[in-house]
């Protein structure tokens, strides 16, 4: 008997574990930077770039990131925590506040 999605007793697994701690850690940075942006870059970017520069910002940022992801420094792993965390942020808060 015994059962779960882990194939133990429903228990963690040391992995189980790990991944959660990385998602933790993913989900307060991405927080973090998201209220830092929404309360002090974009409404700066907003008044000094406007609208539609702004919002072009994400594309070219996604751009740059991906770029740097897959040739420049391939398999780095904090570059992607940490460029995964800032896209992430920047889309929460770029687009809200501009609809």
């Amino acid at each position: 008997g015994g059962g779960g999605a882990n194939g133990g007793g429903g228990g963690w697994t040391p992995l189980a574990a790990t991944f959660s701690q990385f998602m933790g850690r993913f989900g307060q940075l991405t927080n973090a930077l998201s209220l830092l942006l929404s309360y002090f870059g974009f409404p700066r970017l907003l008044r000094t770039l406007g609208l539609r520069r702004t919002l072009l910002l994400f594309p070219t940022l996604l751009a740059v990131v991906t770029a740097a992801a897959y040739l420049a420094l391939p398999l780095n792993l904090p570059l992607l925590f940490g460029s995964m965390s800032l896209l992430k942020a920047a889309s929460y808060s770029v687009n809200d506040p501009s609809k």
